[in-house]
This record gives C-alpha cells, sequence and structure tokens, in this order.
C-alpha cells in the first residue's frame, strides 16, 4: 500500500518571490540545456548526455544562475536527460513520433515539489 501526504505551502512574499526565480532559472537551463544538445547533434553529429552537459556548468557556472543552490541545476539536469532517454526509447519502439518542445511556465506546475525537495536536501546537506 502507499501513502501520499499533501502539504500547503504558504510562502511570505519573500519566498515566493525566491521561489520563482529558482524555477525561472530552472526553466532557462532547461531550454539552454536542450539548445545545447540540439546544436550538438545538428552541427557535430553527437549527442550529450548528463555527464557532458554537468561538467559544462562545473566548468563555467553561467553567471544567471550563480544565485541558485548547485544541487537545483543539477537536478534539473537530470530531469532533462531522463526526458530524452524515454523519449527516444518510446521513439525507437515506435510508439510515437515527435519533437522535444521548450519547457513552458506551465509545465513547471507538476515540477515544484521535486525542485522544493531538491533545495531541501541541499540545504540539509550544508548547500
Amino acid at each position: 500500500m502507499k501513502t501520499a501526504y499533501r502539504f500547503r505551502m504558504y510562502p511570505t512574499k519573500q519566498q515566493e518571490a525566491q521561489l520563482e526565480l529558482t524555477l525561472n532559472a530552472c526553466r532557462h537551463l532547461y531550454n539552454l540545456a536542450l539548445a545545447d544538445r540540439k546544436n550538438a547533434y545538428e552541427s557535430e553529429g553527437i549527442s550529450q548526455s548528463y555527464e557532458d552537459q554537468a561538467s559544462m556548468l562545473v566548468a563555467g557556472k553561467r553567471r544567471q544562475f550563480q544565485w541558485c543552490l548547485f544541487a537545483v541545476l543539477q537536478d534539473m539536469l537530470h530531469r532533462q536527460d531522463k526526458s530524452f532517454k524515454t523519449f527516444f526509447r518510446r521513439v525507437k519502439a515506435g510508439e510515437i513520433d515527435g519533437v522535444v518542445v521548450l519547457e513552458t511556465k506551465r509545465d513547471q506546475i507538476s515540477e515544484v515539489c521535486k525542485c522544493l525537495r531538491t533545495i531541501q536536501k541541499a540545504i540539509s546537506k550544508g548547500g
């Protein structure tokens, strides 16, 4: 038997603003990583993995992400890599044919809890 818990959040205005910034950074990173994967494939014919993109993030953490917890950014890249693997597995099996699309603000609603759990884990481990 699986048990689920539901919690309501009542963030202050400052916390709400920080959550909004974090989610915007995650969406921006997702879209940048997607563009990097697409450009690498189109120009060089290579497929980038999570490790490739994470090493680029470590080597030169982009200025727009300096204030954001690194664990959150890594989690974003992990989720994108998982999405890619699932997408191509389904295409190969003939289940779908389509295009990987950019993440929108609406797509993030379901990701809020995952992002918050990552933040909580990072804070509890000392950031």
